[in-house]
């Protein structure tokens, strides 16, 4: 239910972020720091939520899965910087709106995937 939540409020920055045409900017070298924290807060996010995916502790699978959804986000926002940094003269809310849309798409279908799991948990419990 904190994923679904958690969705909401990536749907509302990424509308604000499409429609207004924003963008995160870092200024110098700061943009390569933040591609390394990207892809590697993305590549840990996959690894773990990989080894907690056979794992019968459901509070860890969801901790995990609620990463790999910052790790998307993470994704989302280099992607706006870098498009921000490198290609200033030229509009590109398209670029961002598919990305946004997938990430936005993605949180959501993790989202309603572990509720499905959890109710037939449940459901098989009793």
């Amino acid at each position: 239910i904190f994923l679904l939540i958690m969705n909401f409020a990536l749907g509302i920055s990424t509308i604000l972020t499409v429609s207004f045409q924003g963008s995160f900017k870092y200024s110098g070298i700061f943009i390569y720091g933040v591609a390394i924290y990207a892809f590697f807060k993305i590549l840990f996010a996959i690894i773990n939520i990989s080894k907690a995916h056979g794992s019968q502790n459901y509070l860890e699978l969801a901790y995990r899965s609620v990463n790999l959804v910052d790790g998307a986000f993470s994704l989302f926002a280099f992607q706006t910087a870098l498009l921000n940094k490198f290609l200033q003269n030229e509009e590109f809310p398209l670029a961002n709106l598919l990305t946004g849309a997938l990430v936005v798409i993605f949180a959501l279908s993790l989202s309603v995937f572990m509720l499905i799991k959890a109710k037939r948990e449940i459901n098989s419990m009793y």
